[in-house]
C-alpha cells in the first residue's frame, strides 16, 4: 500500500500527554506521545467496564469516528514535538491499516507504541505485535476476569517483544468496589505469578505492572496498596493508579539492588538519577536517558488532527 493510500480509519480522537499517563512508566522520562483513540466494536468482546476507554468497544452509532492520512498524522507529530505515536482504546493490532502505518512511521523517524489486550491476543492471535516493524512499546491490558491468561499467553507474548527490544508495560483492569476476601486473595496471587513469570524470563529491563483502580472505594484502595508492598519484592515494579492525578507509590525503586531511582509528581516520573541505568547495579531503568523537562502536559489534552 501507498503511502498516498494508507489512511487511519474508525479514530475516535486524539490527544497529546505526558506517556506516563498511557500509561508507558520507563520509556523516556518527560516524554510526549500522540495517542490516537482506536474504536474496536466490530471485534464482538465486551470492554473494560471500569476504564477510561471502554466506549472503544461499544457501538459506533454514538460515535463520531474519522479517517486521517498517514501524512496528516505525521505532520501533527513533527509540529507537536512528539516522542511516540500510541494508538490505544480498542485493539488498533487487528486494523488492516495497521502495518502500513507501522511501516511508514519507521520511515518518517517517528517511534510506535500500542495497546493490546491478553484476552484478544487469546482469540485472535498476536501476529500484529510480533511481526509488526518498529513496535517501541506495548502496553498489555490484562482484564481481571481474565487473569488467568496471564499464564498461558504471557510468558511467550514477553519473550518475543523483549527479543526485539520492546518496552512492554502490563496494566490490570476492571475491579470494583466492594472488593470481597476472595477477590483480594485472586489478586495477591496474581502478582506472585507474575513475579514468577518475570523471574523465569531472563531480562535487564524492568517490566512494569500497574493496577487501574481510579473506581475504587478508599477502603479497597487501601487494600490494594497493602497487596501491592507485600506481593512486589524488589524484583518487580508495581504501582496503582488511584486517580488521574495519583499514583502509588510515589517512588521508584531499582527491581535488582532496591535504591531509588525515581519519584512521581502527580503521575509524571521524576528521575533521580543522570543515566538511564541504575548507578549502583548497572540495572537498565529507562529505555533512553532522562532529559531535562521542557513543559508539563495535563492528563489527555484533546487535539484535533
Amino acid at each position: 500500500m501507498g503511502k498516498d493510500k494508507c489512511f487511519l480509519q474508525d479514530i475516535m480522537g486524539a490527544s497529546i500527554s505526558s506517556l506516563e499517563y498511557v500509561p508507558l512508566t520507563l520509556y523516556k522520562p518527560y516524554g510526549l506521545s500522540l495517542i490516537l483513540w482506536i474504536w474496536s466494536g466490530d471485534l464482538g468482546i465486551e470492554g473494560c467496564r471500569e476504564c477510561p476507554w471502554s466506549e472503544a468497544y461499544g457501538s459506533k452509532s454514538s460515535l463520531d469516528l474519522v479517517e486521517v492520512s498517514i501524512d496528516k498524522i505525521l505532520e501533527r507529530g513533527k509540529d507537536l514535538k512528539i516522542d511516540l505515536i500510541f494508538l490505544h482504546g480498542g485493539e488498533p493490532i487487528y486494523k488492516q491499516w495497521f502495518r502500513c502505518f507501522a511501516d511508514l512511521l519507521v520511515r518518517g523517524g517517528i517511534g510506535l507504541g500500542v495497546k493490546a489486550r491478553l484476552d484478544a491476543i487469546s482469540r485472535y492471535g498476536a501476529n500484529g505485535l510480533s511481526e509488526v516493524k518498529g513496535l517501541g512499546a506495548v502496553l498489555i491490558e490484562l482484564l481481571f476476569r481474565f487473569s488467568e491468561e496471564i499464564d498461558k499467553l504471557l510468558p511467550s507474548i514477553l519473550e518475543k517483544l523483549l527479543s526485539r527490544n520492546t518496552y512492554v508495560e502490563i496494566l490490570v483492569t476492571d475491579l470494583f468496589s466492594p472488593l470481597e476476601r476472595d477477590i483480594k486473595a485472586q489478586i495477591k496471587n496474581l502478582l506472585e505469578r507474575y513475579r514468577i513469570i518475570v523471574k523465569d524470563i531472563y531480562t535487564s529491563r524492568p517490566i512494569p505492572l500497574g493496577v487501574y483502580a481510579a473506581n475504587l472505594s478508599e477502603q479497597d484502595l487501601l487494600s490494594i496498596r497493602k497487596i501491592i508492598r507485600d506481593s512486589c519484592d524488589k524484583n518487580i515494579i508495581c504501582y496503582i493508579i488511584e486517580s488521574n492525578r495519583r499514583i502509588y507509590p510515589d517512588h521508584i525503586n531499582c527491581p535488582t539492588c532496591g535504591i531509588e531511582v525515581a519519584k512521581r509528581s502527580d503521575i509524571l516520573v521524576i528521575p533521580t538519577i543522570s543515566s538511564n541505568v541504575c548507578p549502583s547495579c548497572g540495572t537498565e531503568i529507562f529505555v533512553y536517558r532522562p532529559l531535562k523537562i521542557k513543559k508539563r502536559i495535563p492528563v489527555h489534552t484533546y487535539i484535533h488532527l
